[in-house]
């Protein structure tokens, strides 16, 4: 067995499934929540240790997920006069 190599885009692929698990969440009717652990050394050390995870193996984010007690409405954050354009 060969020793796997990471990607330099690594946290790029595990953003775009963490946000495809959270959109099918949300299609599911339930409630989730995404908790960071990468880049921060400290968080990864103590989620490793919590999951006994291997030596070779480390934590990009947990993700809670589960039904909720209530829910809300949409909100509407769109804020035009946060777009710049260069000229």
């Amino acid at each position: 067995m060969t020793d796997c190599i990471v990607s330099e885009f690594a946290p790029i692929d595990a953003s775009c499934a963490a946000e495809n698990l959270w959109l099918k969440t949300a299609e599911l009717g339930l409630g989730g929540t995404l908790m960071g652990v990468y880049p921060r050394r400290e968080r990864a050390l103590a989620v490793k240790k919590l999951l006994g995870l291997p030596v070779k193996e480390e934590a990009f984010a947990l993700f809670a997920l589960g039904h909720p007690q209530k829910t809300r409405s949409a909100e509407d954050r769109w804020h035009p006069e946060w777009i710049h354009e260069r000229r």
